[in-house]
Order: structure tokens, then sequence, then C-alpha cells
């Protein structure tokens, strides 16, 4: 990055403007969508039983998600990032859980000033009386609680964008969401529940279900979740379209079948 033409600020509000949900998004759009939505300092969130820590320029995601901001095919998105990582823009590293991306140089596109605290003494560090130890549990339960509701209120943005809905970070809402939080499931596990119950009940006398209390209801989750992996299975035996297909591979798909009805005809 050429830093003689100098930087503006760009807020992370730009993301809830009309302009910006236009999709899909251009290479450029979704270049500063990245930036975006990198953290900006080093922090954990729980991810099924495990606590993931994430460094500062990381972000936690997965094609799925990439593929419902951008608006794009599953194809496109793993070409785009394919070709930042070989221009040494990203790292990116999947494994059957999420996809990590790590913005090499993010700190360039920061405003940044070193913060230089002086160095305490050594000696009044290692005379320094130990802690109590139920002081240090209650922060450590109290940091652990504030990634829950973190994650909680990730998976709420997700829920309004799939279903136009706009659903406040309520604490009804949140209490929801967080037990299922720390009954081991993940983000993805809830973002698959809201995807397939919206393709069910989107726009239909059930839409009034799509809400947290609803979805995330400890007797009804885990049958959401494992009704969408039999769909799925189901999509692929019977050779339906897959909502991994875009838009247009959807399209096409439904135009060979015709054909070949006229042509059995």
């Amino acid at each position: 990055m050429n830093k003689v033409n100098g930087w503006i600020k760009l807020y992370r509000s730009l993301q809830d403007n009309w302009i910006w949900k236009k999709k899909p998004f251009s290479r450029g759009q979704a270049w500063v969508d990245l930036l975006l939505n990198a953290n900006y300092q080093d922090k954990k969130f729980p991810l099924g039983a495990d606590i993931v820590e994430v460094e500062r320029g990381e972000i936690i995601t997965s094609e799925l998600k990439l593929m419902e901001q951008w608006g794009w095919s599953k194809s496109k998105v793993r070409k785009f990032l394919e070709t930042l990582e070989k221009d040494s823009m990203i790292v990116k590293k999947t494994d059957r859980k999420k996809t990590t991306i790590k913005l090499v140089q993010f700190s360039d596109y920061q405003d940044i000033e070193t913060t230089k605290r002086p160095k305490k003494d050594h000696e009044e560090t290692t005379e320094r009386p130990q802690k109590d130890t139920n002081k240090k549990d209650k922060k450590e339960k109290k940091d652990k609680n504030n990634i829950y509701t973190s994650c909680a209120r990730e998976i709420i943005d997700y829920l309004n964008l799939k279903t136009g809905k706009k659903f406040k970070y309520g604490e009804s809402h949140l209490n929801a969401i967080i037990p299922r939080l720390k009954d081991g499931f993940t983000v993805e596990d809830c973002q698959k529940v809201i995807d397939v119950k919206a393709s069910q009940w989107l726009n239909t006398e059930n839409d009034k279900y799509l809400r947290p209390e609803t979805l995330f209801r400890a007797s009804k989750f885990d049958g959401y979740l494992n009704e969408r992996e039999f769909q799925q299975k189901k999509s692929v035996n019977s050779k339906t379209v897959s909502d991994d297909f875009s838009f247009e591979e959807k399209i096409e798909e439904m135009q060979r079948r015709e054909l070949k009805r006229s042509q059995n005809g």
C-alpha cells in the first residue's frame, strides 16, 4: 500500500448504509468488507466447547457467510480468496468448523499510534501480593459471558439479514440464544438453523415464528439442525438444485430440465 498518498477514516457503520447493501459486490468492495470485518484487537469467542483466540486483523467466517454477504457464488468467493493469497494480501486457513482469514498488512490500513507505557520495575512486579483467586475466577466468568453475548448478537444480525426483520439485542432474545452456545453448539450451527427455517417459513403463515425464542428453543433446536442436514442429503440424492449454486447456476439447471422434459414429451 502506498502511504504517500495518505488515507481516510472509514467507519464500520458504512455497512448499514443502503448503498453498501446493493449486491453483488465488486471485488474492491469485497476487499473493503474484509477490512471492515477484521478484528481490531485480539479477542476470544466460543466455538462449540472450545474458546478460540482471534488475533488483530483476523476474521472468523465461512464461505457460506461470504457468499451471503457479497452476493457471490461459492466458486467466485474461492477464486477471489485464492487471488488475494497469491498476492500475499491474506493468509487463509480452513477446517471443518470455520475459515480463518488473516489480513497480512492490516496495521497499514489503520490509524495506529503506538502507546508506549513505562516498564514497571521488575522487583515491584515480583513482590506484588497474589490476587484473590475468587476475584480472578469472577473476571474469567465475566469475560466468557461477554464472548457469548457478542456471538449471540452476531446471530441476531444474521437472522435479521436472512429474514429482513429488525430484532434488537434485547435480553429475551440474547437469553434464547446464549444457552445453545453454552450447550456446545456453534455460531455456524445457529446460522444453519436460521437458513433452513427461513427457507420454510419466510413469507408464510409461520413467518411469525422466525424469532430467537422459537428458533433456539432447547426442545426444538437439535431437531431443526438435523432437519437441515437431512434436506441437504436428500437434495443431493434427488439431484435437486443445491443451495451451493449461484442464482445463475440455478437458472441454467432449470433450463436444462425444461429442455429435457420437452424432448421427452
